[in-house]
């Protein structure tokens, strides 16, 4: 495990970077809406249609439900990634542009 950013009220969602056989890996779990809109835009989702489906049947009876969703972070991505996080190390507004960043 690489770098963990704990569940906030504002993202509405946790992430972990972990290296995986040499793989760097970005996994989240979350709100099923915050998921959702951060997937990939240019990615077929193939099952999304059928996932959101069960998600609104949950929700009509009064579930809660959480996702999860996983992308492939590249070096130099997470080296640019770790840099910036360095700077805000005395930010006084360092969860808030942490948040800024794990966006990107």
């Amino acid at each position: 495990m690489l770098q963990v950013f704990e569940f906030n009220s504002d993202r509405k969602r946790m992430s972990i970077l972990v290296r995986d056989n040499g793989m760097l890996k970005l996994l989240v779990k979350g709100a099923d809406t915050k998921i959702i809109q951060h997937l990939e835009k240019n990615c077929k989702q193939e099952f999304l249609p059928a996932i959101q489906e069960k998600l609104d049947a949950f929700s009509k009876i009064g579930l809660r439900t959480l996702c999860i969703a996983m992308r492939i972070v590249e070096e130099q991505e997470y080296a640019e990634f770790k840099e910036r996080l360095t700077k805000l190390a005395d930010h006084p507004n360092r969860e808030k542009e942490i948040g800024i960043i794990a966006k990107n």
